[in-house]
């Protein structure tokens, strides 16, 4: 399964990952408005932090195979590239894992991350807002553009406080050990 192949999962992260709401307000979203509109604008809110905090929830297995799949290139000696539909979300996701296992400082790591949007032609970075969209138009993607080196810092400090750090989250939760970690860190270095 692609990362991110499980839409459903996604969203149940989100909803992992939204503010709790008293019970008056849940009990009107279940009875007077739609589950979906309140996600969607609890991930909005949220940001892109937000939505890589959900795929990192929602796809474990995926990461750790994507993880594992750089890992057994570096072992055969063989190049590797890894994408995604735009190349800084998952894309970056898995970058920061990889450069984290293998000992790269955090700042390069953000920093490298921070360089994407301009390296996809810069008019990833344009501001967006819901201006003119009504409930249930949906997520306003554009809302996600750009690549903020905060959004990575935020990312990587929600796995140090919910895992202890990347390498455990993947060792946790991706499968993705630490002999199989310290085998590529040995790789590249």
């Amino acid at each position: 399964r692609a990362l991110l192949g499980d839409v459903d999962a996604f969203w149940t992260g989100v909803a992992e990952l939204s503010p709790p709401m008293p019970f008056e307000q849940a009990a009107a979203i279940f009875t007077t408005k739609p589950l979906n509109d309140a996600l969607t604008r609890s991930l909005e809110d949220g940001g892109i932090p937000m939505m890589y905090k959900a795929i990192l929830l929602s796809a474990p297995e995926e990461v750790g195979r994507a993880v594992g799949e750089v890992a057994a290139c570096a072992e055969a000696g063989e190049p590797v590239v890894f994408h995604c539909q735009k190349g800084k979300d998952r894309t970056g996701l898995v970058a920061a894992l990889v450069e984290s296992v293998c000992g790269v400082p955090r700042p390069e790591i953000v920093a490298g991350y921070a360089v994407s949007g301009a390296l996809l032609g810069g008019d990833d970075a344009k501001p967006a807002s819901r201006d003119g969209m009504k409930p249930g138009d949906g997520v306003d993607w554009g809302l996600f553009r750009g690549s903020p080196a905060p959004a990575m810092e935020d990312t990587l400090a929600w796995l140090d406080d919910t895992y202890g750090s990347p390498s455990d989250y993947l060792a946790k939760a991706c499968g993705f050990d630490e002999s199989r970690q310290a085998s590529l860190r040995g790789l590249v270095s």
